[in-house]
């Protein structure tokens, strides 16, 4: 059974994976930027002392996106007899999910900072989403050289 692309999605190629996960990467990279750079100051909010509710929170919805990417990882592995532009697409719905998942921690480090919390805090949610979105990084290239010896073998075969 070959899996085609439907109309609505983004086709399937190398450089697009790595496109996109490239951009969740830099996503998280502006965010520890505008931390850092003081344009976010807490006094410009008007809170002086910071809500301990909010790092609950935020941590409590970064131990659930860093879940959600771990399991959807998992449990969402490509399965086989696809083609290789239906593996390529599987990966990439794959890659897409783990990376929000793991983008959105940064995120809640933004939001921390937002709310009141110093710099440093803030950018230990940063860097954990970074650090986490580049473990995906093997994993793309070894789909990638996959995706590439299904397509010669594809080739081959017609």
């Amino acid at each position: 059974m070959i899996v085609q692309p439907t109309d609505r999605s983004i086709p399937p190629s190398p450089k697009v994976l790595l496109i996109i996960w490239a951009a969740f990467v830099m996503a998280a990279f502006t965010y520890g930027a505008l931390i850092l750079s003081g344009v976010l100051a807490e006094s410009s909010f008007g809170r002086e002392t910071p809500d301990p509710f909010m790092l609950y929170v935020c941590i409590a919805l970064s131990l659930a996106s860093f879940c959600v990417g771990i399991v959807f990882g998992l449990i969402r592995k490509p399965k086989e007899g696809l083609s290789a532009d239906g593996f390529l697409t599987a990966v990439q719905t794959r890659m897409i999910i783990q990376s929000a998942g793991f983008e959105a921690i940064a995120i809640y480090g933004l939001v921390l900072h937002i709310t009141g919390y110093a710099a440093f805090p803030s950018m230990i949610f940063v860097g954990l989403a970074i650090i986490l979105l580049a473990t995906l990084l093997p994993g793309i290239l070894t789909n990638i050289e996959r995706y590439r010896s299904m397509k010669s073998d594809e080739g081959r075969m017609a």
